[in-house]
């Protein structure tokens, strides 16, 4: 079942700058509408039955727009509001309340409600949010992958994509209200964590001893407890080499941390995820980027901008390597032929500047998500429809020919499961004209985005769009130039 996002901050209209998250007080009138409008499809469909226990539940809130979401999600459980009798339950459990002198613990002692409500999977995706710092802004996609990375998501069924249960879990929390989604042309593309969210977050983590942060209030690792996960918000130090790093699953780094003291990548044997994004290990000699390749649990490895300038064989050890990002890294040029070993690769992120794809890309069955591939050679474009679970595609051309646009329409029918097609041409040439595609091409009923770009014209709207629109009754986003448009497409 696919979980979709309620838009909270519509409900907000009465907060002066429509945020859930300021603390300032609602009156009752609109703390009333908040609340209600959050349960219920409708204001005038609220039972007089919940009348008296929300009016008491409500006044525990003390007017809080965060308090009254956090408590309104609790009280919803996939679109299903629970009984009465439930509610009581609750309205006992919040204690005082924020009825008098809110503390920062008061909040938290709320927060702490929505939490224990979760489901146990949803636990485990929401105390990961510890491994960022606080209001920073996290990438939907690379959030999920490293659930995914982590195990965190699993599913019985090897039809079923681990990435689209992630995307119900991330919208899950948003609907909770502990997570604030961040758009982009209409599309949630990435989050942030308020502050008191965060601050339960990490104090729940602590006890569990699910992270360790490195940052400004806490530079400090106990030599008594394995680190599990650790997120790198400030420098690492040299007292910390000796500490029990060698156990972690999950190494993220943040804002350019200098890593001058990190512990060489060989001693980290159980590592499931390593993001070094905007972290140049380049600089750092005493580092063996080599290593990297001899990680043979990872799973996720983030090296956006990492300042590598070339992927070796080696890689092809990574057996289990779900996630590999190399974008930002403009003098990598191609991949080695080992790439095409990763079986069990499923998102792999390049520059269109690494023009030099090997033979045999096709063998990267699990792939999911393909960006931003050059698909100038014709084996590389012969190679895409053997990706039969792929759903993301983001594909540039420097030439193109009849022969090569043949393949590539040949190629795409073959992506059943496709969502998002994105085509760029970089050449020189004035224009090319995709009529083959427009033509030829029978998209699924999966398909959500579809863009083609910088100098890529049609003659006229695809046969696609005209012969049977509500095919694609998913398509949200259509980014394309025609040539001619006719009264009859515009209807």
């Amino acid at each position: 079942m696919t979980t979709r996002i309620v838009s909270v901050a519509k409900l907000c209209c009465s907060c002066a700058d429509g945020s859930i998250y300021q603390m300032e007080p609602l009156s009752d009138d609109d703390s009333k509408r908040l609340f209600y409008k959050r349960i219920f499809s409708h204001e005038s469909g609220f039972p007089l039955e919940f009348e008296e226990v929300s009016i008491d539940i409500l006044k525990k809130c003390g007017g809080v727009p965060l308090a009254i979401i956090t408590i309104a999600g609790i009280l919803v459980i996939n679109h299903h509001v629970k009984p009465k009798d439930e509610w009581h339950v609750l309205l006992d459990s919040i204690g005082r309340g924020l009825t008098k002198d809110p503390s920062v613990e008061d909040m938290l002692r709320i927060l702490t409600l929505s939490y224990y409500d979760m489901p146990s999977h949803l636990k485990t995706c929401f105390l990961y949010l510890s491994m960022f710092p606080e209001y920073h802004y996290i990438t939907k996609d690379q959030l999920i992958w490293m659930w995914i990375a982590e195990s965190f998501i699993q599913c019985e069924d090897p039809q079923t994509s681990l990435f689209e249960i992630g995307e119900n879990y991330f919208n899950e929390l948003v609907n909770r209200s502990l997570i604030q989604p961040e758009y982009f042309d209409g599309f949630v593309i990435a989050c942030r964590v308020h502050n008191s969210v965060h601050d339960l977050i990490c104090s729940l983590s602590s006890e569990e001893n699910f992270t360790t942060i490195l940052n400004d209030t806490r530079d400090s690792i106990s030599s008594k407890r394995k680190v599990r996960r650790l997120s790198l918000q400030n420098s690492i130090k040299e007292e910390h080499q000796n500490t029990h790093l060698k156990f972690a699953r999950s190494i993220a780094t943040f804002d350019d941390v200098d890593i001058g003291f990190m512990p060489h990548f060989s001693r980290f044997l159980f590592l499931r995820v390593l993001d070094l994004t905007e972290c140049d290990v380049s600089d750092h000699n005493h580092l063996n980027i080599r290593e990297l390749w001899s990680l043979l649990q990872l799973r996720y490895l983030g090296l956006y901008k990492s300042g590598i300038s070339e992927v070796p064989e080696e890689v092809g050890k990574l057996q289990f390597l779900q996630v590999l990002d190399l974008r930002g890294n403009y003098d990598i040029t191609e991949l080695p032929l080992a790439i095409t070993k990763l079986r069990r690769l499923m998102c792999l992120q390049i520059d269109s500047s690494c023009s030099r794809i090997p033979d045999g890309i096709g063998n990267l069955i699990s792939m999911e998500n393909l960006s931003s591939i050059c698909g100038d050679c014709l084996g590389t474009v012969e190679d895409l429809g053997n990706m039969e679970r792929l759903r993301n595609l983001n594909i540039s051309f420097n030439v193109m020919s009849l022969e090569l646009e043949q393949a590539f329409v040949e190629s795409i029918g073959k992506l059943r499961n496709i969502q998002c097609v994105h085509i760029w041409f970089l050449g020189y040439h004035h224009y090319v004209f995709m009529d083959l595609l427009g033509r030829d091409w029978a998209p699924p009923q999966s398909l959500r985005e579809f863009s083609a770009k910088f100098k890529l014209v049609f003659s006229k709207l695809p046969t696609w769009l005209r012969r049977n629109p509500s095919h694609l009754s998913q398509l949200s986003r259509l980014d394309i130039f025609v040539d001619e448009v006719r009264q009859e497409d515009l209807e």
